[in-house]
């Protein structure tokens, strides 16, 4: 009876030792064949952009799909009505490493799509980093990383990418095509920056822009890394003519038509448009990112590109809402119109506003009434300090017995007597050497300060759907921005100044108590403006650039406003016609103003080491709700969402305005339409009828710096 118990427990004992022993050496396996996006990443670091991961120290800074290692949700979708189909997406994870040695540091952010890469972004260097392969010349270097790349995707298409790069002679523009493959190499920034481009083409050359491959280097190091010809695929035959594509595109303009508001609440239709030009007839695949009133997703995948026809139409004269022509998108394989959208001219001339004038002296009186209170403890506490000293020894000198009482207690205690001068002498000097330390930390280290006038209408036009489009994205633009730094950017004080709150008053009050109280401001501004010295705020009165008042008045002698991005026509520079084209005159007015400092040289994507930047525009700053690039089904306000992600997730400004233009356009910013479009301008004020009335983002001083 008591051996049964004992043979039972043995037998127990040996089957768990059997399934330990199995568990053992089973486990191996079962990881080897599961390998995480972080540790695939830090393979990709070494194995493929070639970092010597024997020297750095890989720290996880942030991962999208691990919730210890929060990262900010991505912009999905701008605000607009919900669609009763799906669109079909894939999921996305980015990874943010800080990468340290004894000698170098980086930061690298990986993202994987689908569990696949897509895209690598290195920058924040420190030092010269630590690469197994020499960093020669970037052709060199390219080849280089592509054929670890087929090495790591065992997929000779990327040897093939590769080998198309022989042909390419060093620091000079190129393009070469094999096949499918059509590579266009460019150089920007006075050869500071080259583009890798490998887009595909169909047998007729024609192209799907947003299928492609792009490499990267600034200054001699790889940037950034884009891999999206895996995740589109081209769908469809061009059977659709040029010339039947132009009568499409003309029959829908002819049958345009919208609605607008004169001042009294009254809706009227806008139709009967005279058609001036046809212009920039264009084939290319497309498909259309995000669902707007004018275009819907094909096929419920934005991954899928259809063959598609883009014909410019220009109008005679400007109709109601800024309207100078269409964007028009034919289907190439079907023949259906597929979307058509406004041109929209925001070139505003701002009415003169004589309240500007009258009101000058309530602006200057706020400046004096609302001096902080910091600034006048700086004035107050040491003239108080130095009062109580002197009244003090004036009232021990009053009476003899209590100044023998304190030469009695003088001498009782020599630590005390000496605390007691260092107190009543150095007191002053430390109150005017600590204070200003202080300031930045009363409020918080990082004030945002977000404006949009939404009830302005330039020259006093009557609004339309299309301008109320673009205060309904301004708006969603702005909400979007305020919960990334709220919620992601711990510190951070929010404002969100749309409509009523964008007012002259405001924002030069905001501007000075600002720069008093925070030890760094970000500012955004969505809204008209007619020329570089000032644009119109929520009710049309102007905002000016220097003067008094001004920004400029208002930020005098400060210089906490590291970055400021507005989105407003002219506030970079003008665009004048000449004989010979184009004549461009660069404005810093902006600039300057809204940072204090005089440091804001224009760079070409580049940096100038003030720690401040601005953003602007010369001539036209594209709409943010519709299709305002040509060529191109990408609206400018999802790339402003994209811009301020990626900001957050710690990239700099420079970085931001790579990675915003790969994730929207496909590529990088410089090679992104960004920094040079064309719109349509009918004619008028000294210009002739033109369809490359040039607008262009302009990035001045440091834009290296980081602002979040």
């Amino acid at each position: 009876m008591t051996k049964k118990p004992k043979r039972l427990f043995l037998i127990a004992v040996l089957l768990a030792g059997l399934m330990i022993s199995v568990g053992v050496t089973l486990s191996p396996m079962a990881h080897a064949a599961v390998t995480t996006n972080s540790q695939q990443a830090i393979g990709i670091l070494g194995n493929v952009v070639g970092f010597d991961m024997n020297v750095y120290t890989a720290s996880l800074v942030s991962d999208s799909n691990n919730a210890a290692h929060p990262v900010p949700t991505p912009p999905t979708t701008i605000n607009l009505p919900a669609t009763t189909t799906p669109i079909s997406s894939l999921s996305q994870d980015d990874l943010i490493f800080n990468l340290t040695s004894a000698h170098s540091n980086a930061r690298a952010r990986v993202t994987f799509i689908d569990g696949s890469l897509n895209q690598i972004s290195l920058g924040n260097y420190v030092g010269s980093p630590a690469l197994n392969q020499p960093a020669t010349n970037t052709l060199v270097m390219a080849q280089g990383f592509l054929q670890r790349y087929q090495s790591y995707t065992s997929n000779s298409f990327y040897g093939s990418l590769s080998s198309m790069i022989n042909n390419v002679s060093p620091n000079t523009n190129a393009t070469e095509t094999t096949g499918n493959i059509k590579l266009q190499v460019s150089i920007f920034g006075n050869q500071n920056e080259q583009d890798l481009v490998w887009t595909y083409v169909d047998n007729n050359d024609t192209p799907a822009p947003m299928k492609d491959v792009v490499l990267t280097y600034y200054n001699g190091y790889l940037e950034s890394f884009l891999d999206n010809w895996q995740i589109y695929q081209t769908v469809g035959v061009p059977t659709l003519s040029s010339p039947e594509a132009i009568t499409t595109a003309l029959q829908a303009a002819n049958n345009f038509s919208y609605t607008a508001q004169n001042s009294n609440g009254i809706n009227y239709t806008v139709t009967g448009f005279k058609v001036a030009e046809v212009f920039d007839v264009t084939l290319e695949y497309i498909n259309y990112a995000v669902q707007t009133p004018q275009q819907t997703t094909r096929g419920n995948n934005p991954y899928v590109l259809y063959p598609a026809w883009y014909v410019g139409v220009g109008f005679d004269q400007v109709y109601p809402g800024s309207v100078t022509g269409l964007n028009i998108c034919v289907w190439a394989d079907t023949g259906n119109v597929s979307s058509v959208e406004p041109i929209i001219f925001n070139q505003a001339v701002l009415p003169d506003n004589s309240s500007v004038s009258s009101s000058t002296d309530s602006a200057i009186q706020s400046k004096t009434n609302q001096m902080p209170t910091l600034t006048l403890a700086l004035i107050t506490l040491p003239i108080i300090a130095a009062s109580l000293s002197a009244t003090t020894v004036g009232y021990l000198k009053s009476d003899k017995n209590r100044l023998t009482g304190f030469k009695r207690l003088w001498k009782i205690n020599h630590y005390k007597r000496i605390l007691g001068v260092l107190c009543l002498v150095i007191l002053p000097i430390g109150l005017i050497a600590i204070i200003p330390n202080v300031k930045a930390q009363t409020l918080g280290r990082l004030k945002l300060e977000l404006y949009a006038p939404i009830d302005y209408y330039p020259s006093g036009e009557d609004n339309t759907s299309f301008q109320s489009a673009e205060n309904t994205y301004a708006t969603d633009i702005q909400s979007y921005v305020q919960t990334l730094y709220a919620d992601y950017d711990s510190g951070t004080t929010v404002a969100n100044n749309e409509g009523s709150g964008t007012n002259y008053q405001a924002i030069y009050n905001n501007a000075m108590y600002d720069d008093y109280y925070y030890g760094n401001v970000v500012v955004f501004h969505f809204g008209p403006g007619g020329s570089p010295y000032e644009y119109a705020d929520d009710s049309g009165s102007n905002v000016y650039s220097n003067g008094n008042p001004s920004i400029a008045y208002y930020t005098d002698g400060m210089t906490t406003n590291s970055f400021t991005m507005m989105w407003t026509c002219q506030t970079a520079g003008t665009a004048t016609p000449t004989d010979d084209g184009w004549y461009y005159t660069y404005y810093q007015n902006f600039a300057n103003a809204w940072t204090g400092t005089s440091a804001n040289s224009l760079s070409w994507y580049g940096s100038d080491s003030s720690g401040h930047c601005f953003i602007g525009f010369l001539g036209e700053s594209p709409s943010i709700s519709y299709a305002s690039f040509y060529g191109y089904s990408q609206v400018a306000g999802y790339w402003i969402e994209w811009f301020y992600y990626y900001v957050i997730c710690g990239d700099t400004v420079n970085q931001a305005l790579n990675d915003a233009s790969n994730q929207v356009f496909g590529c990088s910013y410089d090679s992104s339409p960004l920094p040079f479009y064309g719109t349509f301008w009918p004619g008028g004020y000294g210009v002739s009828m033109t369809y490359d009335y040039p607008g262009m983002m302009e990035v001045y001083g440091d834009s290296g710096i980081n602002i979040n």
